[in-house]
């Protein structure tokens, strides 16, 4: 990880409530004392789940003192305004759901930028492909493709087993034949 801060890169992480005590909360203590900004994708199958990341996060955050302000104040924003949509209107669309949540999406301070960036998980369709609407929004369809319209990334996802593939091989992207460069 180092050797990638030293070179002027940014380690992301992707939240996995699943490991979070396991595997990436001390990797996320790692994380903050070699580099100074971090984005947190979180990637959530439905409105609680999405809370109980924020809930993670906030109290992370909440525990690691003064220099981590901003970050647990955003992400207690978030959550505050969440639990109100779950409570009005648990079963909402997209367009409420961001009309909703909408907050800054990162927190800047003097010595730390925290930012979050909430993604909605996709069923698998029937051939192994992304399915063309999230789980949290089944009635909202999304046409995805490829961010590496030109055939080029520069990001790659090191997965919990220590494999390495271009980010939109992962998640909710699955690259075309006509773009194996990607």
């Amino acid at each position: 990880m180092v050797e990638t801060v030293d070179l002027a890169g940014r380690i992301n992480i992707t939240l996995y409530p699943s490991v979070w005590e396991s595997r990436q909360k001390n990797l996320l203590s790692e994380l903050i004392k070699i580099q100074s900004r971090l984005l947190i994708n979180i990637i959530y199958e439905n409105l609680p789940s999405l809370k109980n990341q924020f809930e993670l996060l906030k109290n992370y955050f909440n525990d690691k003192g003064e220099r981590f302000d901003r970050a647990a104040t955003m992400l207690e924003g978030y959550e505050k305004k969440l639990l109100a949509l779950l409570e009005e209107n648990p079963n909402c669309r997209e367009e409420v759901f961001l009309n909703q949540i909408e907050t800054q999406a990162f927190a800047p301070s003097d010595d730390f930028v925290l930012g979050v960036n909430l993604l909605p998980g996709f069923e698998m369709g029937k051939n192994g492909d992304r399915a063309m609407s999230s789980m949290p929004f089944p009635e909202d369809p999304y046409l995805l493709q490829c961010p590496a319209v030109r055939g080029e990334i520069g990001i790659i996802t090191i997965r919990q087993d220590g494999f390495m593939t271009p980010c939109c091989n992962e998640g909710n992207f699955k690259c075309p034949q006509s773009l194996a460069t990607c």
